[in-house]
């Protein structure tokens, strides 16, 4: 009965897997290709593996992909964006968990790995995202904290477009949330000079009583005015 139990499981589960697969597959574009591999495909190849050939920032298998998300270019915004904004739904963190339980072996992406894939590959193209920014900046307002973090985390990575960024992301350092008031902090650090119209809420930041958020308001203050920096006495 065991083993009959275990099958039927295995079996929903897989069931459950392909129709999420097809029901994303049928909302997303058909994805663009280079060197005839999905760009889905190349992203997988930015998966963290903890060993130091991995993290170095010359390791030849990034910059393969590197190549590969700036050949396709902004062909690839919408799968991008996809993967930034996904979230895993209730449904899938319960079939996750049964399938441990269950000892099945079956692959799940969690949501923080697409997520992850998403913001290498704006790290990726730098300046290139521009026509991305709107997007971005619209996902600083959306409901769940973890897609404005990350609207936030790709600001940073892009951090081009000042002008249509950085009054957004003002606004996002009084957010509900200490993770996206950290991150926009630091999306604000990597715009430099072009951020100082953060500088009074960043100095008002100085105060929280979260250490993390003082942290990362000092560091982008000596990013962005320096003076104001040496002003605060932050060291």
């Amino acid at each position: 009965m065991a083993a009959i139990k275990k099958i039927l499981l295995t079996a929903l589960a897989l069931l459950a897997i392909a129709l999420i697969g097809v029901a994303v597959w049928a909302l997303l574009p058909g994805e663009p290709r280079y060197e005839g591999r999905t760009l889905s495909a190349w992203l997988s190849e930015y998966d963290i593996r903890f060993d130091a050939k991995y993290i170095s920032p010359v390791r030849p298998e990034k910059k393969k992909v590197d190549e590969a998300v700036r050949h396709i270019g902004t062909n690839g915004f919408p799968v991008l964006l996809h993967m930034l904004w996904v979230r895993d739904s209730a449904f899938k963190e319960r079939l996750a968990g049964m399938s441990g339980k269950a000892h099945l072996d079956i692959h799940f992406t969690p949501a923080w790995q697409s997520n992850w894939r998403a913001l290498m590959a704006f790290d990726a193209l730098r300046t290139e995202g521009k026509e991305a920014v709107p997007a971005l900046v619209r996902g600083l307002t959306n409901g769940h904290w973890t897609v404005r973090m990350n609207a936030a985390r790709a600001l940073a990575a892009v951090r081009t477009a000042p002008e249509l960024a950085v009054p957004s992301l003002v606004k996002t350092l009084e957010d509900t949330n200490d993770w996206v008031r950290v991150e926009t902090a630091t999306a604000l650090q990597l715009y430099g000079r072009a951020a100082k119209p953060a500088v009074p809420v960043l100095l008002k930041m100085l105060n929280d009583p979260d250490a993390n958020i003082q942290s990362g308001a000092g560091r982008a203050l000596w990013a962005i005015d320096a003076e104001a920096a040496r002003q605060a006495g932050i060291p």
